[in-house]
C-alpha cells in the first residue's frame, strides 16, 4: 500500500474528531484543546511531503494549478494588508498566515491525487462518515458522558463548539445517503440499511442546537434526492424514508427529554430573527468594511479595529465577512470567483451524471458562512478538495468509479 494512500486513511479518521487528540485524551479535561501540534497537522504535512515526491502528480499540477491562482492572491492580499496597517498592540501573530498557505497546498494536492485515484477518495470519505458514526453512537449510548458538557441546552462534545460538531455530523450523513443513492461502490440491496446509520449522527446535530447545521442537512439531502440520477421509486422510498425519519428525531422524547435547545432555538429564528450573537457581530464587522473597504486591514488589525472600536476581539464566525475585512475588495473578489468556477465545474457534474458533488459544494460553502476560523480549517479544505477531484476525474474521463451502480 502507498505511504500518501494510508496517510489520507489516517486523515479521514482523525477529522471526525475536532479538537479531541486520541494520544493526550485527557488534554480537554484540562482546557488545553488548543494547544500543542495536533494529528492532523502533521499528517496533513505528510501528505503534502509524499505528494511532492510523487513524480505522477506533476502532469496534473502542471494542468490546474491555475485553479489556485484566486487562493494565493488571498494568501498575499492579506499579508500586505497587514503589513500596510502597521504595529498592533492586541494581536503579535505573525503577518504571514502559513496555515493559510499550508491549507491551500493541502487543498490542492489532494485533488490531484484522489483524481488520480479516485477509489480512494471513496473509501477517504467512507472512513470519514463511519468514525463520525461510532462517535455519534457512542454518544447516543453515554459512552463518551466524561467528554460532553450540556451548555444552554447545547451539547458541547470534547471541549468543541457545537456548531463544528454539527457540521461534521451533517457531512457524514450525507455521505452515507449518497452511498446508499448514488452507490458508487456498486453494493447490493442491503445498502439501504446504511440508511439508519444516519439516526445517531441526526440526532447529534439536534443535540448540539446548531440551526445552521440542521438547515444544510435538509437542504443537503434535498439536493442528493432531487438531482440524483437514481430511479423514481428508490428517489420516492428514500425521500419518505428521510421525512420521516426527520419528523420521528423532532418529535422524539430522545430530543425532547435532554433538554436539548434546538426546537427553543428555531422558534426565537422564526419569531424573532434570532441567529445568536452574529447578527451583531457580523454588522460590527461590516463597519470596519466599510472603513477599509479597498485594502482592508490584515489579520493583527481586524483584532486591533475590534478591540479599539468595541471592546473585545471575536471571529466573525463567517469565512466571506473575514476574506473581505482582513484582504479587502479585492481579495473578496477572488475568493468569489474562486468559488464560482468550483460551482460552475460542479453544476456541469450535476446535469451529467452525479449531484454528490454538487451537494458536498454547497455544504462546504454554507458552513463557511457561519463557522469561525474556517479559512485554516483542515477539514474545509479535505472536502473541497474532495469536490475538485470529481471535477478533475470528469474532465480527464477517470469519472466512471463516481457513477451510480445497480439500484
Amino acid at each position: 500500500m502507498n505511504l500518501d494512500k494510508i496517510v489520507i486513511y489516517l486523515i479521514s479518521i482523525f477529522l471526525p474528531m475536532g479538537v479531541f487528540n486520541p494520544f493526550n485524551p485527557t488534554a480537554i479535561l484540562y482546557g488545553q484543546e488548543e494547544g500543542g501540534v495536533t494529528p492532523i497537522q502533521v499528517l496533513s504535512v505528510c501528505f503534502i511531503g509524499l505528494a511532492l515526491l510523487n513524480t505522477k502528480n506533476y502532469i496534473y499540477i502542471k494542468r490546474y494549478w491555475k485553479s489556485i491562482i484566486g487562493l494565493i492572491v488571498i494568501l498575499f492580499l492579506l499579508l500586505f494588508s497587514g503589513v500596510l496597517y502597521g504595529d498592533t498592540f492586541y494581536s503579535q501573530k505573525a503577518v504571514f498566515n502559513y496555515k493559510f498557505l499550508v491549507a491551500i497546498i493541502f487543498y490542492f494536492l489532494l485533488a490531484i491525487v484522489l483524481s488520480r485515484k479516485p477509489r480512494e477518495g471513496l473509501i477517504s470519505m467512507l472512513l470519514f462518515a463511519t468514525v463520525s458514526f461510532i462517535i455519534a453512537l457512542f454518544y447516543s449510548l453515554g459512552f463518551l458522558e466524561l467528554f460532553t458538557v450540556v451548555n444552554k441546552g447545547r451539547v458541547w462534545l470534547f471541549g468543541e463548539n457545537p456548531n463544528s460538531t454539527s457540521a461534521r455530523m451533517v457531512i457524514a450523513t450525507i455521505i452515507l445517503i449518497y452511498m446508499v443513492l448514488e452507490n458508487p461502490f456498486k453494493w447490493r440491496r442491503w445498502r439501504y440499511w446504511i440508511l439508519g446509520g444516519t439516526i445517531p449522527l441526526v440526532l447529534l446535530v439536534f443535540a448540539s442546537g446548531s440551526r445552521g447545521s440542521l438547515l444544510g442537512l435538509v437542504i443537503g439531502s434535498a439536493l442528493l434526492l432531487v438531482y440524483s440520477k437514481i430511479n423514481f421509486k428508490v428517489k420516492l422510498f428514500s425521500s419518505l424514508s428521510v421525512l420521516l425519519l426527520m419528523f420521528y428525531l423532532f418529535t422524539s422524547s430522545l430530543v425532547k427529554d435532554s433538554g436539548f435547545s434546538m426546537l427553543d432555538r428555531l422558534i426565537e429564528t422564526v419569531e424573532e430573527g434570532n441567529t445568536g450573537h452574529r447578527g451583531v457581530l457580523w454588522k460590527e464587522v461590516s463597519e470596519i468594511i466599510i472603513d477599509n473597504f479597498i485594502l482592508g486591514v490584515g489579520e493583527n488589525g481586524y483584532v486591533e479595529e475590534m478591540h479599539r472600536r468595541y471592546g473585545y476581539y471575536l471571529d466573525p464566525h463567517n469565512m466571506y465577512l473575514y476574506v473581505f475585512v482582513c484582504g479587502g475588495f479585492f481579495a473578496m473578489l477572488a475568493l468569489v470567483v474562486f468559488f464560482i468556477k468550483i460551482f460552475g465545474d460542479t453544476f456541469n457534474l450535476l446535469k451529467h451524471r452525479t449531484a454528490f458533488p454538487f451537494a458536498l459544494f454547497f455544504m462546504v460553502v454554507f458552513i463557511a458562512l457561519k463557522t469561525g476560523g474556517v479559512l485554516t480549517y483542515i477539514i474545509m479544505w479535505y472536502f473541497l478538495a474532495i469536490v475538485k477531484s470529481y471535477t478533475i476525474s470528469y474532465k480527464e474521463k477517470k469519472f466512471d468509479i463516481y457513477g451510480s451502480g445497480k439500484k
